[in-house]
């Protein structure tokens, strides 16, 4: 990485922080009892609708984070290094794709608990449309464990 690719991070963080806490205020001052989810990323470089979480400090006022875990190969690791990031300080989602890994009863059984030994505490699903019709079986189980252990 680059010397300045550190100020950079650093400064593109300091701006994140800094927007996020003023929209949450802003919003809780017009309604006190919202409910506050954000769709963020652990990666300091991370874009897009998941964008960097950037200097956590506080998540006064913020409900749940939620990041993608699209690949329940990944997904250990990025939930490890969120929930890392966030200190219990809110709930800690997983937006979760059906249409990726997903597909036997055992894999969803053993995903989830590795998920929730890890600290998640929601299940987002993602674009349910995606699934082939052999897929809402699996969606269907994954639903019934969520509720069970998880919001």
């Amino acid at each position: 990485m680059r010397p300045d690719a550190a100020e950079v991070a650093a400064f593109r963080s300091s701006l994140t922080t800094k927007f996020r806490r003023a929209v949450v205020a802003r919003l809780l001052e017009a309604s006190p009892d919202l409910s506050i989810t954000l769709h963020e990323s652990a990666s300091e470089w991370a874009t897009g609708s998941s964008p960097s979480l950037g200097d956590v400090g506080s998540l006064a006022g913020v409900t749940a984070v939620v990041a993608n875990y699209w690949h329940p190969s990944s997904a250990e690791q990025e939930l490890g290094d969120m929930r890392d990031l966030i200190e219990g300080q809110c709930d800690l989602g997983a937006y979760l794709r059906m249409d990726r890994g997903w597909n036997e009863v055992s894999t969803i059984d053993q995903t989830l608990d590795r998920y929730r030994g890890i600290g998640l505490d929601e299940v987002h699903l993602y674009n349910l449309g995606l699934l082939a019709r052999t897929g809402v079986a699996d969606l269907a189980r994954v639903v019934d464990l969520a509720k069970k252990g998880t919001r």
